[in-house]
């Protein structure tokens, strides 16, 4: 036991004294968290340690970004309270923002804001805003303090720094000509990072496509299993489409899109059962940026849009695959106006601000990456 602490000591906390203010700081992570992850999933191995030791092994799980390894922390806290002497669990609870703190950022960004610069994140301003603020706890400010450098790397550094480029938020949107969207009765969890090359369905369509139509998984279970759903913007419409027709339909989809096309397309379709379709980005495997943002994203969008009683028929969201732009995380698209956003979290204004901007046909400019423009009739 005694080992296998000291390796979480040693690939924890040691190099967030040593490098602390840079992207080597957390490159042991990965190897600390198996030890602890490992230990916090069988509570016998982790009785063996004392409560000061599981403690450790605790907040090792908590300096994640990832919300399960949060959750570890947090039961890994609660299980010394409720198995370590009262005067033990009374203290350790006692200590300033133990447990929640780490757990509470994370729900709230998705990712620790304080370690952008360190690992060339762009911050958004909302992230930015928070650690200026009071409310930002000691250790994060601490984190975010670039260590003093020797004289020799300075200037070196600063000419790195000037060739730097912060991507611009607005006007980061490609153009494209139609949007489809494959149903897929699998969870974003569950799709390769490049959908668009397998041999299934969506492969064999892309195979029949321009360049001009953008082409995403959505999590949206199928209607019938003698074919595939296909949601497409700007149509409006969700296009029933079988292996026999595919050519067909990937023909259609590659002509100029107009209400005359849709009359004529030979493909079986109906209208869209909603009015408006949010897409956010939860494509883990592509990117575990929006793999982390995204979930939590559409699970407060839900939330919000049933306290303000606004049924799926008017506002519908779902997760979508690779849609461009991970490094606005979280990312989002919003139809039938082809508006996208970025740097979205699951907490604070953003969300509020814009269901508002949907249910008034309006733009919330502050997370507004651009607008596509696609064809309207």
């Amino acid at each position: 036991p005694e080992g296998t602490l000291a390796k979480i000591l040693v690939l924890d906390q040691f190099p967030r004294v040593i490098f602390r203010g840079s992207k080597k700081a957390f490159s042991f992570d990965d190897q600390a968290l198996f030890e602890a992850a490992t230990l916090a999933k069988n509570k016998e191995l982790l009785n063996l340690y004392a409560p000061i030791e599981q403690f450790f092994v605790g907040i090792c799980l908590q300096h994640s970004e990832q919300l399960h390894y949060q959750e570890m922390g947090l039961n890994i806290a609660f299980h010394i309270k409720a198995t370590a002497p009262s005067t033990i669990g009374e203290f350790f609870f006692s200590l300033k923002g133990y447990p929640n703190e780490h757990h509470d950022v994370i729900l709230r960004f998705g990712r620790f804001p304080s370690r952008n610069a360190a690992l060339g994140r762009i911050s958004t301003a909302e992230e930015e805003e928070w650690m200026a603020s009071p409310e930002c706890p000691a250790w994060a400010k601490s984190q975010a303090v670039t260590p003093t450098k020797p004289e020799a790397l300075k200037g070196e550094e600063s000419q790195k720094d000037s060739k730097k480029e912060v991507p611009k938020l607005y006007g980061s949107v490609k153009s494209y000509g139609r949007h489809a969207l494959i149903c897929t009765n699998d969870s974003a969890t569950s799709w390769p990072s490049h959908v668009e090359n397998g041999t299934d369905f969506i492969g064999l369509l892309n195979e029949h496509i321009s360049n001009e139509v953008k082409l995403s998984l959505c999590e949206k279970v199928n209607s019938s299993t003698s074919y595939t759903d296909v949601i497409v913007y700007p149509d409006a419409m969700v296009y029933h489409v079988t292996n026999d027709n595919i050519s067909a339909f990937g023909k259609f989809l590659s002509t100029p899109a107009g209400a005359e096309s849709i009359t004529n397309c030979p493909i079986p379709h109906d209208p869209l059962p909603f009015e408006k379709l949010v897409l956010v980005c939860a494509h883990v495997s592509r990117d575990k940026r929006c793999g982390r943002a995204g979930p939590q994203i559409i699970t407060e969008m839900k939330r919000q849009l049933q306290n303000l009683d606004v049924p799926e028929s008017q506002v519908t969201v779902m997760g979508v695959s690779h849609i461009g732009g991970h490094a606005y995380a979280g990312t989002l698209i919003v139809y039938p106006s082809s508006d996208w956003y970025g740097y979205v979290t699951a907490k604070g204004v953003s969300i509020a601000s814009i269901l508002e901007a949907i249910q008034k046909n309006a733009v919330y400019e502050k997370c507004h990456r651009g607008c596509a423009n696609l064809p309207t009739w």
